[in-house]
């Protein structure tokens, strides 16, 4: 299993950032690391901001283009009481041509775990 290098990543927080920021998890970082709960094992409600997007295993694709298991995902968030945000980094130059088409897909996806 992988592991999060927590003090490394304090430590580019601290040093990029000259100040101690919440964190905010990129989807594409889950690579090397096995699940999602290992970010929240490591910091908990410091999480404010997500990058929420599918891959493959690499790549910033709407959600049913990659493989990463959206369901799995968006239950482990509400398992763990995420309230924070969720961003659409949605940046493969397939979707340039069309992005409101690939947008109203990519929000498709999210219908059967929307509430109301």
């Amino acid at each position: 299993m992988a592991q999060i290098n927590t003090d490394r990543i304090a430590g580019m927080n601290i040093h990029y950032l000259y100040y101690s920021l919440p964190y905010f998890l990129d989807t594409q970082q889950k690579l090397g690391v096995k699940t999602i709960d290992e970010w929240f094992d490591t910091f908990g409600d410091e999480i404010i901001h997500m990058h929420f997007i599918d891959g493959n295993p690499y790549g910033h694709l709407i959600w049913g283009d990659g493989n990463y298991p959206l369901g799995e995902w968006i239950d482990t968030v509400v398992r763990r009481g995420y309230k924070g945000y969720f961003g659409q980094e949605i940046t493969d130059f397939a979707y340039f041509e069309d992005p409101a088409s690939h947008d109203k897909r990519n929000m498709e996806a999210y219908k059967p775990y929307l509430i109301g």
